[in-house]
Order: structure tokens, then sequence, then C-alpha cells
């Protein structure tokens, strides 16, 4: 039902009807009851108001042959007002509701009902009571009277002649005119509140949805150009020609959306031009690239000679011979220059990775093996938190001990002599995280967005190259590399790579 619903009011033209019939049926409808209850309650007063006045002619009539003393004139009376129009009977009730005096077509009542008649409305002594005989509806008015001077000289008991005059009148003209009243109720309500709705949802229309369409098809033209500008082609995005002049809520949303796309074509030319710069730099970056692979190649072959060749000659002096020390510098040197020459090399035709499944665990002893030896003049303490759990990697093992390697042999540099070195793996669901920190001074900020780019470096050794091809190897694997640092208080590498399935 509720897919069936957002399928029917599907936009905003549907939704504001709807929402306008509801208002109109539930207000309309109320008005209606309540115009019609007034209404009918009106009548129902004017015809009590009628029935009184009638009432109180009769009673007055019957007052007036009491105290004159012309009792054998009362049933003439009696008879003579229930044959007019507005009177259907009449009856002179003892208190106790004994019918004393009757006139009219037939006699209903031996006694009558008081109990079930209620006060008329503004009157303090008079009741009423309604009654239908078949689908007619009738009113009994009953109005008390007292003792006449007349009655007293026949009657000691004053008590026992106090009674009411009930007049029993049709009410069939209420009927008639409270269908004719309900009749015209319906028809009004039903054109004042159908014209009110036509003229909010013509002013809705106009005011809101119109505008929110029009946007809405500027919108759709707008996607379209940006696949076109997505598949390369060379566009400025369309301005609306639909702005409005109007203070309102809708025309702040067009102007927002005409002043965005000002805004994405100027972004837009300087990206491009940007772009345009850029990789005409990439190209000559690569070039230089090619070109510095080619020399890198060439020169490797001389240095292997010569570093052989020195290897020979240095066998020739006693390491007390001046001329030794010369020998071994030009040998540190030479290492010195190979080791940035392979770091070119593997950076400018890096080598596709051999993926076999390996234990991460063997790795990480292997490489610490490795680094504690190479620190063994310093005093840096290395502590390693490592998942008990079976961590197995689909990758190339030489690359990523190399990854390890370099990123905690940059962590000693960082240290000097004295410091804590921390190396945490874990398995996060599908993925590995490695985490090597130090203690070190950590990275200036200025140095942040430089520091995976290839032949950067803040130190004196060194081609620039070390976390480049980190990086470089991590992205191969299906991984991410990251950093984190606190000038002052040290570094922290993030390494995520994905775990064997």
């Amino acid at each position: 039902r509720p897919m069936k619903y957002h399928r029917f009011m599907n936009t905003l033209a549907k939704k504001i009807t709807l929402a306008l019939v509801t208002v109109i049926v539930i207000s309309g409808s109320l008005y209606m009851y309540l115009a019609h209850k007034t209404g009918y309650e009106m009548l129902v007063r004017q015809e009590f108001t009628r029935g009184e006045s009638v009432e109180g002619v009769i009673k007055s009539v019957i007052d007036y042959i009491l105290d004159e003393g012309k009792h054998d004139r009362l049933p003439f009376i009696l008879v003579t007002a229930s044959n007019t129009h507005e009177v259907n009977e009449v009856m002179i009730l003892k208190k106790d509701g004994t019918v004393s005096m009757h006139a009219g077509k037939y006699k209903e009542f031996d006694i009558f009902p008081l109990n079930e008649m209620k006060p008329l409305p503004d009157q303090h002594n008079g009741k009423y009571m309604l009654r239908y005989y078949g689908d007619t509806l009738y009113q009994f008015i009953a109005e008390p009277f007292g003792v006449s001077p007349s009655c007293k000289r026949c009657h000691d008991d004053a008590n026992t002649i106090e009674g009411y005059v009930v007049v029993k009148i049709e009410m069939n003209d209420l009927k008639l005119a409270a269908l004719s009243h309900r009749t015209t109720t319906i028809l009004i309500t039903s054109i004042t509140f159908m014209m009110i709705g036509i003229v909010m949802y013509g002013a809705l229309s106009f005011q809101v949805i119109r505008p929110i369409k029009k946007l809405q098809q500027y919108i759709q033209i707008l996607h379209a150009e940006i696949q076109r500008l997505e598949t390369g082609v060379i566009n400025q995005l369309p301005l609306s020609d639909h702005l409005t002049n109007s203070m309102d809520e809708i025309a702040d949303l067009q102007s927002g959306v005409h002043h965005m796309v000002v805004s994405l074509n100027s972004a837009y030319t300087k990206i491009f031009e940007l772009h345009k710069v850029q990789l005409g730099f990439a190209d000559r970056l690569a070039n230089t690239g090619e070109i510095a692979a080619s020399i890198a190649h060439e020169i490797k072959n001389p240095i292997a000679g010569l570093v052989g060749a020195l290897q020979v000659i240095l066998t020739d002096y006693d390491p007390s011979d001046p001329k030794y020390e010369i020998i071994v510098e030009m040998l540190s040197q030479l290492y010195r220059m190979n080791e940035s020459i392979t770091d070119l090399l593997s950076y400018a035709r890096p080598k596709a990775p051999e993926k076999s499944r390996v234990r991460l665990q063997d790795i990480v002893e292997r490489t610490l093996t490795f680094l504690k030896h190479t620190m063994s003049d310093k005093s840096i303490i290395v502590e390693s938190s490592i998942d008990e759990r079976e961590i197995e990697l689909l990758a190339d093992a030489d690359q990523i001990q190399q990854v390890l390697w370099n990123v905690m042999m940059n962590s000693v540099q960082a240290i000097g002599s004295l410091g804590k070195i921390t190396l945490n793996i874990s398995g996060k669901g599908e993925n590995v995280e490695i985490s090597i920190s130090d203690t070190g001074g950590g990275i200036p900020e200025e140095h942040w967005a430089n520091i995976f780019k290839p032949f950067f470096t803040t130190k004196h050794q060194g081609a620039g190259l070390g976390l480049a091809i980190c990086r470089q190897i991590v992205t191969e694997h299906g991984g991410t590399m990251t950093f984190s640092t606190v000038v002052g208080s040290g570094t922290t590498v993030l390494v995520i790579l994905p775990a064997a399935p």
C-alpha cells in the first residue's frame, strides 16, 4: 500500500490537490453540520414561540371565561380553538395530569404524561413535549393556571382545580422548513468551498507548482549537460531564464540554483585550464621519467663494475693504510648511488607483484629481526602487538616486507638514537590493519601534502622515493596507506590491506 500510494502521489500537484480536497471536505462538512444544526435550532425555537403564542391566547380566553364565571362557555371555546389551523387538540388537566376537559379529533390520553415534558426555552412555567404520529411531528405545550375568584366560591379546596392548559400543534411546517434549510445549506456550502478550493489551487499552482516544475525541468537539463561534461565534452552549463521577481522562498531557491551554476561554470573553467597545465606537466614528467630510467639503467652496470673493482683493490691495502679509508668511502658513496638508482628504477618501472598466500606474522618477524640488527647501536625500543589469529594475505611477500622495512627505517631516522617504535597488527573484518607509530619529532604541516610525492625528502641522504614506492606497492595490492602526525610527539603510518579470502 505505501508503494502504491507513493507511485500515485508522485507529483506536488497531486499532493496539493489531495490536501485541499481533504481540508475542504472536512471543513465544509463541519461547517455544513454546524449551520444546519444552528438553523434547525432556530426553526424549532420559532415553532416554540408560535406554539407559545397560540397556547397563550387560548389560556387567556380560558382565564377570562373562568374569571367571569362563564363556565358553560368553556367547552365551546375549547372546540373552537381545536378547529383552528394551528391547533389539533386542546386539553385542560388537573395538576396530576388527569384530563378534565378535551376538545379535538380524538382523545388519546386519560392521564397526560406531564413527567415526560421538558421546560420551554426561556420560560419558567411552560413545558413542552414532541411526538411523532406516523410521519407527522406534533408538539404539546402545557401552561399552568391558578385558581380564579369564581372557582373559590364553589370549591373550598382551591388546589383541587389547579392544573394545566395543554395545546397540541402540528409541526409539519418545521419539517418542510428544515429540509429546505438543509438543501440550501448543502448547496451554498458546496459552492462556497468549491470556489475557495479552486481559488486556492489556482494560487498555489501559479505561485508554487509552476515555478517548481520549471526549476525541475531546468535541473534535468543541467543533469544532461553534466553527463556530457563527464564524457569529455567541453561546454558551459546553461543559465536559467525563468528567474522570478518575487521575494519568497521559491525565488530564493531559483536564485540559489542560478548562482550555483554560475559558480560551477567558473570553477569548471579554472579546473579545465589547470587540467591542461597538469597534463602538460604530467607529459613532461613522464618523458623525464623515461629518460631518467634509461640513464639510471645505463649507470647501474658501470657502478656495479666500479664496486667490484674497488673491492678487489681494497684487498691489496692494509686497514692502517690511509688509502684504505679512501677506498671504503668511495665504496660507501657508490652503494648510495646504487641504492638511489635502484629506487628510481623501482618507481619508474615497477615490478608487478607476484602474489601468493603468505602469512603476515612471518613477514613481520623477519622484518623485526633485520631492524634490530640495524639499530643495535641505538637505544630504540620496538614494541609489537600482533593479532593472535592467523592472518594471511594474497600478496608479494618481498614487496610487503619492503613496505614495512621502509616505514620502520623512516621511524628510526625520525627518532635518532633514543625513542620507541610501536607496531600493531589486527584483523578488521575483511581487511588487515598495520599501524606503525614512532616517538620522533613528527612532520611539519607544510610537508603533509608532499609526503608521498616522488623525489621529496627532508633528509640529506636518499632520493625521496621510499614512501612513494611503498604507497605504489600498497595500492597495487588493493590497499590504502595514510599517516597522522603531531609535531613534537611522533607519526603514525596506517596501512590497510585486504585479507586473503
